[in-house]
């Protein structure tokens, strides 16, 4: 005969089992019994043997204590099943009848799982992996280090602003929130670069003209570049980009 453990709604065929103590001591068959998800015992667990195969027949229970075991003498029948169950979890069944029973039940309730991250120059709080019940609004801070600010939000792969602290809607596994942060810079006073050295300015100038081809290459009809003043343009050089249409 094959053994088997399956797993049924709570509940089921519990009606008429006979209560033996709400914590027993342990002898006999003995169960310990655990969260499936976090391996966490699980007090108050309703431990059941059946005289019967699949939990049926005549009938004894008890509850676990806080260690998540309890302890059932078989008195008036020889067990053939065992059933373990509580509310919040897929209750278990199963044929094996062992002296020792380890039973890891299966929470009902659904769980989402968030990982938030921090790119260089800051942390997050919270921040890891975390484990919210669906729909969950999840505020989020973004907190940057010295020399650096917050940029923005990456939120399921996309762009979601700057705003800082941000509330996130989870409503769907394996999200992912990132804080992106920039370095902070800052132009030195007076235009002079630090240290010596060279502070890079880009400017780009739109401007149009012609060239009258000859000897002599020159250009003629071209729009004036107006509100820059080259003597003040840090390194004082102005590069030029030309491009030629025929």
């Amino acid at each position: 005969m094959a053994l088997s453990v399956y797993e049924v709604p709570w509940g089921y065929g519990e009606e008429n089992v006979q209560v033996i103590s709400s914590i027993s001591p342990l002898a006999g068959f003995n169960f310990t019994v655990t969260n499936a998800a976090t391996g966490a015992p699980i007090q108050g667990a309703f431990c059941v043997i059946y005289a019967g195969l699949n939990a049926t027949g005549e009938a004894d229970g008890v509850y676990t204590d806080s260690l998540g075991k309890a302890g059932i003498d078989a008195k008036w029948f020889v067990p053939r099943s065992w059933g373990v169950s509580k509310e919040g979890y897929l209750r278990k069944v199963s044929n094996d009848v062992v002296s020792n029973i380890l039973v890891a039940l299966e929470p009902t309730t659904v769980l989402y799982t968030v990982r938030i991250f921090a790119g260089t120059g800051g942390i997050t709080d919270p921040s890891g992996i975390l484990t919210v019940t669906p729909s969950t609004e999840l505020t989020v801070t973004a907190i940057p280090y010295s020399g650096y600010e917050f940029d923005h939000w990456v939120y399921k792969g996309q762009d979601v602003g700057s705003i800082n602290p941000l509330t996130f809607l989870i409503d769907r596994d394996a999200i992912t929130i990132t804080a992106v942060f920039k370095e902070v810079v800052t132009p030195p006073p007076n235009g002079e670069p630090p240290n010596g050295e060279v502070w890079p300015v880009q400017l780009t100038i739109p401007f149009s003209g012609s060239l009258t081809p000859g000897v002599l290459l020159e250009g003629r009809e071209s729009t004036p570049i107006k509100n820059v003043d080259l003597s003040v343009l840090l390194g004082g050089r102005v590069d030029y980009v030309l491009k030629y249409e025929k």
